[in-house]
């Protein structure tokens, strides 16, 4: 048995995934509360995010007074991508390369193309709770196309990647 085998280096790469994605939430939810304890360090954390969310105050859900620095569909794109990821291995090897098919990419892209296309055209303001539903329906699924494309781009351990191509997991 090799030290460093096909399975381990997937479930290391899962597992780097998972924390950093935890902390990206972390930092989003807590920058409120920095901005009085630590306001540099806030300014730092709202500068990160703003290329990423147009953080608009009235679309954001607020702690400390202050609103996150991401709006609700992003914090839910980035929590429903935060539980996908934990799920993950749970319903699929992490060495698996099989794509889900195309046609639930699709259903879920829907809800939000749509919402944010009736946003950005002014028929109607989705309220923020609705914003973070339609953003975490999304955000979870995507967790199911991210790794197995990683999983194809970065073939760890040749002889375990053929298994998986295959369909034996």
């Amino acid at each position: 048995m090799r030290l460093f085998s096909s399975r381990r280096i997937h479930l290391f790469f899962w597992l780097i995934i998972l924390a950093g994605n935890f902390i990206i939430l972390c930092l989003a939810v807590f920058a409120p509360f920095f901005r009085s304890a630590k306001p540099d360090f806030a300014a730092a954390i709202y500068a990160t995010f703003s290329p990423f969310c147009h953080q608009l105050p009235e679309r954001c859900f607020w702690l400390w007074s202050q609103p996150l620095p991401l709006c609700g569909r992003c914090l839910g794109i980035l929590s429903g991508f935060f539980l996908g990821t934990i799920l993950y291995p749970l319903i699929k090897s992490t060495r698996s390369t099989h794509l889900p098919s195309v046609r639930w990419l699709v259903a879920f892209s829907l809800p939000i193309a749509v919402d944010t296309l009736g946003n950005l055209t002014s028929l109607w303001n989705t309220p923020t709770w609705p914003r973070f539903g339609i953003g975490f329906s999304w955000g979870i699924i995507l967790p199911f196309y991210f790794f197995p494309v990683m999983a194809r781009s970065f073939p760890f351990g040749a002889a375990d990647a053929s298994s998986s191509l295959s369909g034996e997991e």
